[in-house]
Formats: C-alpha cells, sequence, structure tokens
C-alpha cells in the first residue's frame, strides 16, 4: 500500500525512472550535505519506511533520529517503484550516519548519487534563494515573535480585514479538484478556503521550510521546491496562487518565469501582490522599511506598481482572460489578478 507522499509525486511530478532495482520501499532518502557529502547507515543509504503520510513530521523524525537540520527536500527520480527524496542538511551529528564522498561510491547508488549530482546541484544554489533560506534559518526567532506578538497585538485580524480577505478569496478561488500555492509560508488562508470549497488535492509549497507547519486536514501537502525549478506536470492543478511572491523574485525575468510556470502547471491562477510600499507610502512605507527589512530581514525588494504588475502580467500571458481588483489593509494596497486560458 504507497502512502500518500509516494502517490502526490508519482502523479504529480515528472520524475525520471532511472530502471535501477533497489528496494521494494516507497521512498529512498539521500542526505547530503552543502559541499555534497552524503550520509549513509551500514554501508547503504537510507531505505526507511517511517510509517507517515505528512512529509514534514518525516523532516521532524529523521532531524531528531540522525541529529540533522535539514534545510530543503525535493524528489530526485524513481528507481523502478522507488521514489527517490534528496534532504539538505546543515548538521549531522548522528554517530550512526558514515559521510562519504561521490568518488568512494559503487555500484547502483554511486549512479543516483551521479543522477542527483548532475541534474540537481543547482537546485538551491542562486544567491538570492541561499540568501532566504540563510534568513528564515538565522531569524527564526524574530519571525515566531512577529507571529505571535505583532499580529496577534497591534496587527491585528481586524486591521488586516482578514474576513474580508477570505470573501475576496472566495470569489476569486473557484471549485475544483486540485491546487497550490506556491509559496505559502505559514499562511492557512488558501488552506481554510479550498477546505471549504471541497479540494481533493491541496499543496502548499515554500522555499524556506522554516515557514511550513503540518495540517490536521489530510489532503494538505507541503512540497519544498525552488518554484522556478521545479519539474511538477503540466496541467497538474486546477488552480495556482501566488501571493507576495513576486517581489521576492528579484529581478523582472524571475517573474516572468514564475508567471510561465503557474500557467504550465494549473489552468487558472491568482496572484495577489502588494502594491511598491514606497509610493503607496504612510504606514506601509513604514512597516517595509523597519518592521519586514529591517526587523525580519525579509529579502524581497523587488516592488512593483499597479502599472508595472499589468504590464507583467498582459505582457507574459497573452491569450488569457485577465479580471483585476484590489484590496486595501492596514498593511498596504494589494493588486488582484485572476486569470483563466482562454
Amino acid at each position: 500500500m504507497k502512502n500518500k507522499i509516494y502517490e502526490f509525486y508519482r502523479n504529480y511530478y515528472d520524475l525520471d525512472n532511472l530502471k535501477i532495482g533497489i528496494s521494494n520501499n516507497d521512498m529512498m532518502f539521500l542526505i547530503y550535505d552543502d559541499e555534497f557529502n552524503y550520509y549513509i547507515k551500514n554501508t547503504r543509504f537510507l531505505l526507511e519506511n517511517l510509517g507517515e503520510d505528512s512529509i514534514l513530521t518525516i523532516c521532524n523524525k529523521l532531524n531528531t533520529k540522525y541529529q540533522l537540520n535539514i534545510l530543503n527536500y525535493y524528489p530526485v527520480c524513481r528507481c523502478n517503484k522507488t521514489i527517490v527524496m534528496a534532504f539538505r542538511t546543515s548538521v549531522v551529528k548522528s554517530s550512526i550516519l558514515k559521510k562519504v564522498r561521490y568518488s568512494d561510491l559503487k555500484g547502483h547508488f554511486k549512479k543516483i548519487v551521479g543522477y542527483h549530482i548532475n541534474n540537481f546541484k543547482q537546485q538551491f544554489d542562486s544567491n538570492s534563494l541561499q540568501t532566504e533560506i540563510k534568513m528564515s534559518q538565522k531569524y527564526i526567532n524574530r519571525y515566531k515573535f512577529h507571529e505571535n506578538y505583532i499580529k496577534k497585538y497591534i496587527l491585528t485580524k481586524r486591521k488586516r480585514k482578514k474576513s474580508e480577505f477570505a470573501k475576496l478569496l472566495n470569489q476569486l478561488i473557484p471549485k475544483g479538484k486540485s491546487i497550490i500555492d506556491i509559496s505559502c509560508g505559514d499562511n492557512d488562508d488558501i488552506f481554510d478556503m479550498a477546505i471549504e470549497k471541497n479540494y481533493d488535492v491541496i499543496v502548499g509549497n515554500d522555499i524556506g521550510i522554516n515557514y511550513l507547519k503540518t495540517h490536521s486536514e489530510k489532503n494538505v501537502i507541503f512540497t519544498n521546491d525552488n518554484i522556478i525549478k521545479s519539474n511538477m506536470k503540466t496541467d497538474a492543478f486546477d488552480v495556482s496562487v501566488c501571493k507576495n511572491t513576486l517581489h521576492h523574485m528579484n529581478s523582472k525575468e524571475k517573474m516572468i518565469k514564475i508567471l510561465q510556470f503557474m500557467d504550465k502547471i494549473s489552468k487558472q491562477i491568482v496572484i495577489i501582490e502588494i502594491c511598491n510600499p514606497q509610493k503607496t507610502g504612510g504606514l506601509p512605507k513604514f512597516l517595509n522599511k523597519y518592521l519586514y527589512t529591517k526587523f525580519l530581514k525579509d529579502s524581497g525588494h523587488c516592488y512593483i506598481d499597479w502599472g508595472e504588475f499589468k504590464e507583467l502580467i498582459e505582457g507574459t500571458l497573452t491569450n488569457h482572460r485577465i479580471t483585476y481588483s484590489n484590496f486595501e489593509n492596514i498593511l498596504g494596497n494589494f493588486m488582484v489578478a485572476k486569470i483563466e486560458r482562454v
């Protein structure tokens, strides 16, 4: 009986099949560090059935069992019926695991690691992604303080107009079977709406694993992909959602790639992006400068205004039906676009 994680990656990703017989296990785990040292147990890579349907719980179990600090995870390939998952760690303190280099490996495992190095070495290598991941690790306590205190007592749900935003999402998101939030963070807005609309598969993706948190609903799945380089299947989802993500791309070219990726994987797109706080002025400008940039060390700085927002979307996604709207709260003016293929 294959578990939920196995079925998800098999059905929603284009993974090369190396035709290498390893085992009958659902998943094999490649544990590696930034220098591409790999870590093995008893001369073999980890082939373990952890009995979990939550990838985040698997990460927690691996962290605890082998004293790791997992930074990223993603699917590498299939080896017949086994899916190979890669887990990048900054720390390995376990005496159970032995460090090996690619040159010291033999047989099937050398072929798998060679494939991983050749095809996925650039997965998380860009400077902007590394900066964002490191900042999320280094300043995680500031982020928790922001979530637990600032948003609870100062920038409250009422001031952020959470109920009005929920109504907007209800209008924007159609009924369907599958939906992905490509940079969800720890925000449950899309999950709550999709659960209410009875979606079968609800995916939350974020490049920062620190922002992801387990969800009680069984149809919620988390991924940790670099979206620009993800190998999700064409038309994998009915709807893809992008919230406050474009300004983290830090160039127009990467913004275009995000839109092209969303158009590839989904039939409908919903984009919500804060308008340039420098042009909005007032409290949004103050919050951006002191709360998000200086205190939380937010690494996204490529803000755009309404004209640039429309030009970007209409110049990238031609032959689409586009409906614009906006949403304002204490944080600023949010530009909204609902995009459908004609």
